[in-house]
């Protein structure tokens, strides 16, 4: 069972052509080649993402739990689906791995690793750039960074003075917060929300992410 599927990727910044879902998404019935191709990278970076910060046994039972989530323990329902919950007298939101309206953290971080693998592929004299004759091509670096950093901010707490906030808006759309005042909002990070409820996911690990300019660099 996956935390996101092919309709995560139809809408805003995590745009991926050619993903037409029609009805209900079937796990292991594709719909097209790169519905076939998502599948691969939501089931390998997912798994990737998630040992990023649960140590192997919570892992081990995130995976049990996910098979039967409206039956599972609590805590891996808040974590998947969000949930309010109360600190030090305070009300906090955090909006789960699958996100507000499939605004999902998760999304964001499978989409830069699709995007990546995506931009070039592999021949018999190399490795080269994919090439439409009947597309304009472009840069995909920028976009590659607005996703990048729309992940560290759902992810992490602040995790660099050096580059602004990136927020996403309800209709997708990023916008660059360069003072921080975004900062002040109930909606937590996945590592606030870990660090609040640490009881429950005893044992975490919490891996940060580098920030970046490029592809990878």
């Amino acid at each position: 069972m996956r935390i996101t599927d092919a309709t995560y990727y139809q809408q805003g910044i995590k745009f991926i052509p050619d993903v037409k879902v029609t009805g209900t998404p079937v796990q292991g019935v594709p719909t097209n080649n790169t519905v076939s191709k998502l599948e691969h990278f939501i089931d390998v970076n997912e798994r990737l993402l998630l040992l990023s910060f649960l140590n192997v046994d919570l892992y081990n039972e995130f995976e049990l739990a996910i098979q039967d989530l409206p039956n599972a323990d609590v805590k891996w329902q808040s974590l998947v689906e969000g949930t309010t919950y109360i600190k030090d007298g305070e009300k906090y939101i955090f909006d789960g791995l699958r996100g507000y309206s499939k605004d999902s953290l998760v999304a964001y971080f499978v989409f830069c690793e699709y995007l990546k693998n995506d931009n070039s592929y592999y021949s018999t004299s190399g490795i080269v750039k994919i090439k439409d004759k009947n597309a304009t091509m472009f840069d995909p670096t920028s976009k590659y960074i607005d996703c990048y950093y729309a992940f560290l901010n759902k992810y992490q707490d602040n995790y660099s003075n050096q580059y602004p906030d990136y927020y996403v808006s309800t209709d997708g759309s990023i916008g660059v917060d360069y003072y921080g005042v975004n900062n002040d909002s109930k909606v937590v990070t996945l590592e606030t929300f870990l660090r609040d409820n640490a009881s429950d996911y005893e044992g975490y690990e919490f891996k940060r992410f580098e920030t970046v300019n490029s592809f990878g660099i």
